[in-house]
This record gives structure tokens, sequence and C-alpha cells, in this order.
């Protein structure tokens, strides 16, 4: 980054701004912040550095992330009676689109892409991860494996992964296809139950093409952050 200009995007010292994200363009980041004495979501464009407050409400929204395009942003509303996945454009007078709603089911986790939006569906010890392809009448649930499944990420073709903690507390880095069937998936690297206090069973990202994972593995008893070939890629 040498020779790159830092820029506080949000100067305030006497609220909490925090858990941003960039869309695929690099110009617009949405976040959320507490400035309103809850949590609401907001937006700048990084090169203008023009903001834009998305959600105002009473409630709390959280977890944003916009499309790849910056066309909308992606986030979660939580109310005493409800919870909701939410999709708000960022053209003037954009109405907000809700595009999932329970009042028995909690929604987690959120990752998108320019073709639908993977997330965490859960209720009591279950989580389930759901795939909702935009303008779908209903989301697609893959078969993750027994334990918690946590952490989806969706790449920009038709990749998933996700993180599994097992019933022996054992981690594993999990990887499915999202179109075709069955919805079967594959293992792509499994760790011993002490990997699990290191924090970084969150870290995987399938590439852009789709042709890598990255992740950390273990060798020699050392963990390592290593790209891992697509086992669905010849």
């Amino acid at each position: 980054m040498a020779g790159k200009k830092r820029i506080n995007i949000t100067p305030n010292t006497d609220v909490r701004d925090y858990d941003p994200e960039l869309d695929s363009k690099g110009e617009l980041v949405s976040y959320t912040s507490d400035r309103d004495g809850n949590e609401n979501i907001y937006a700048v464009n990084i090169i203008t550095l023009e903001k834009k407050q998305i959600t105002n409400s009473v409630n709390d929204e959280w977890d944003s992330h916009p499309l790849p395009d910056g066309s909308a942003i992606v986030y979660l509303f939580k109310s005493k009676e409800k919870h909701m996945i939410c999709m708000k454009e960022m053209k003037e007078g954009a109405q907000e689109k809700i595009v999932q709603k329970s009042l028995t089911l909690k929604y987690d986790q959120l990752d998108v892409s320019d073709k639908g939006i993977a997330y965490i569906r859960s209720t009591g010890s279950s989580h389930a991860i759901d795939y909702y392809i935009f303008n779908a009448e209903k989301p697609i649930t893959f078969p993750g494996a027994k334990g918690v499944n946590c952490f989806p990420q969706i790449n920009e073709t038709e990749y998933l992964s996700w993180v599994t903690i097992n019933p022996d507390k054992s981690v594993s880095i999990n990887i499915t296809k999202t179109t075709g069937l069955p919805k079967d998936y594959k293992t792509v690297t499994l760790y011993g139950a002490e990997f699990l206090s290191s924090d970084r069973e969150i870290i995987h990202k399938v590439s852009k093409d789709g042709k890598n994972i990255y992740t950390f593995v273990k060798e020699d008893k050392n963990l390592i952050f290593k790209k891992i070939n697509n086992p669905y890629i010849e």
C-alpha cells in the first residue's frame, strides 16, 4: 500500500461505526452504525465520499452487503416479533424489499453474489445453509454435514463454501455447486478439535473463477494459509 492515501470515511468519534463491506468494483462501502441509538445501515461512495442512510428504523439492521455492482444492499433485520433478510436499491426513493421473513427462524451470516444470497437459517440448535436466487419463489437448502454449519461464502460463478463444526468438535471446510442436482458437497480440508479455539475456521474463500479455495490447512502441526484446488474442477 506504499504511496496510497488512507481516507477516513466515517469521522465520527462519539458513535460506533463497524462491520464494513466493499462491493466488487471497490467503490461502495456499506456499514452498521449505532449513531441513532440502535443499529442502522449506512453506505458511502469512497470515490466521491457521498454518504447515504439506507435504513432508519427503531429496530436493528446489521450485517450489510452491497451487491457486486453496488446497485443494492442486502442486510439483516431484527425486531421482537420477527427476523428478516431485506434488500434496498441505492437509487433515490427505493423501497425496502423483504427477501425472507420469519416469526420463529433466525437468519445470520449473509454473503451475496450477483445471482443470490447465502445465509444461515437457524432454530434452536439446528443451523441450515440456504441459498436464495434472486426472484425465486423459495430458497434452496443445502445438505450441510451433521453439526453446526456456519460462515457461508459464495463466489461469482457457481460455488458455495462453508464451515462445519462437527459433533466431535473437529472442523471441516466444505464446498458445493449452487447449480444442478443432486445437492451434494465435498470436504476440502478437516482439522482436529484443537483448531476450533483458533478462530481461523471462519477464514475461507472461493476464488472468483471458482478454481481454488483459500483457507488454513494443517501441515506438520502448523497452520498454513494455502490455496487448494476445487475438487469439482478436474
